[in-house]
């Protein structure tokens, strides 16, 4: 857990920031998957922008019928290396609008995954685990 106060002096809070914004890089991963939603009326495909063991974070082209806000959804995820995850069920816990395309419909939507089965969990951190062998180079976490 992060513990705020732990630095002795004010030099090291420079330190303490960098560490914390290079924890989160290795709590969260860059993807080029793709992850479908099921929607009531139809399925949305997006982009993943980042994935972890908790959640991910999509980009969708939708132009209505947003799902709503703490709405239960099924979601499908299949990683850059083809690997899929199906039917993971998840709680939409934000909506906003993208700057990351110039797309007026873009829409970025986060999702927090709920309680999954033994053997999905056990694939997702079978495939995130491969992300952090690729991601290590941080002096503080190697």
């Amino acid at each position: 857990m992060w513990k705020e106060n732990w630095a002795p002096d004010k030099s090291a809070g420079a330190l303490r920031a960098s560490i914390k914004a290079e924890e989160r890089l290795f709590n969260r991963f860059d993807d080029r998957g793709t992850i479908s939603l099921d929607l009531q009326s139809h399925r949305a495909s997006g982009k993943i922008i980042n994935v972890s063991l908790n959640g991910v974070l999509g980009l969708f082209n939708i132009h209505d019928n947003l799902p709503k806000m703490s709405k239960t959804i099924n979601l499908d995820i299949e990683f850059a290396n083809n690997s899929k995850i199906e039917m993971i069920e998840s709680t939409v816990i934000r909506i906003q609008a993208s700057h990351r395309s110039t797309d007026n419909t873009a829409v970025e939507i986060a999702l927090k995954f709920k309680d999954m089965n033994p053997e999905k969990k056990h694939q997702l951190k079978k495939f995130l685990s491969l992300m952090v062998k690729k991601t290590r180079g941080c002096p503080y976490f190697s």
